[in-house]
């Protein structure tokens, strides 16, 4: 799956030509679900070469008479295959609903239009599907245990990035879940924690262990010992470790905005 850091094809921009983070962020708009709230690109919002990317892509939309039509032509002449499956995977993001389902039509058209191998997309499909499957956590008193195992996460290395806050705030949990959680983790600690996620029922702690591995990915920055505790997670939820390197290795996509560095 082409989702690691090998230089972008698009080194240098023709007249005329979008950049290649001006392309994805056009392709979004394009493409993506109005009024959709991405996590991948709220956390990217404030860095300046993404604003200034996004309102480029917004500008040109605006001045392309079929906006559409105009990528479909272009799509895979400004975009490598990494910078591709980046926007596959939030293309699919975007059009999940509350209950992380994507319609299969809806799916196979993303697919043919970014033109990811059936196998990749799949994975990334299923990876995107359980990532925001809300509707996992049934019982609202399951939400302060879930985030207590993410909050547990996010504090491994002491604090709370900025993109692990953005990406909480976004979990859209019932109200007062979050400071449930802050209180669980405080007198538990992520042992305890750890222990309480084990009676979730089988579908949150999928959820819990598929968005431990997106927090974790979040900020592009993961440690070992954040790695080490969504394996502990995964074990205690006897989730195998091959299903967590696939969860990685599909989740990294929906987040690895580092294939846009370098190619402008």
């Amino acid at each position: 799956m082409a989702c690691g850091q090998e230089s972008a094809n698009v080194s240098n921009t023709k007249e005329g030509q979008l950049s290649a983070l001006s392309t994805f962020c056009a392709a979004i708009q394009v493409y993506g679900n109005p009024g959709a709230s991405l996590v991948s690109l709220e956390i990217n919002r404030g860095n300046q070469s993404f604003d200034e990317a996004d309102k480029a892509a917004a500008e040109w939309v605006a001045n392309q008479s079929d906006a559409a039509a105009t990528l479909n032509g272009v799509l895979h002449e400004w975009l490598n295959s990494e910078q591709l499956t980046c926007l596959f995977a939030n293309l699919l993001a975007a059009h999940a609903s509350d209950d992380g389902k994507i319609g299969s039509d809806e799916g196979e058209r993303i697919r043919e239009l970014i033109g990811v191998d059936r196998g990749d997309a799949k994975m990334v499909f299923v990876a995107v599907e359980t990532v925001f499957n809300k509707e996992s956590v049934e019982d609202d008193d399951d939400w302060p245990i879930v985030l207590a195992g993410l909050l547990a996460l996010g504090k491994v290395d002491q604090e709370l990035s900025p993109a692990e806050e953005t990406y909480l705030r976004l979990m859209d949990a019932p109200v007062g879940a979050l400071d449930k959680a802050r209180e669980m983790l405080a007198t538990s600690g992520p042992d305890g924690v750890l222990e309480e996620a084990r009676r979730l029922p089988s579908r949150a702690k999928r959820f819990l262990t598929s968005n431990l591995v997106a927090l974790m990915l979040a900020d592009g920055q993961w440690s070992g010992s954040e790695q080490e505790l969504v394996e502990q997670f995964g074990k205690k939820f006897f989730i195998t470790t091959r299903e967590i390197e696939n969860l990685v290795k599909a989740t990294y996509c929906l987040f690895n905005f580092s294939v846009f560095a370098d190619s402008d």
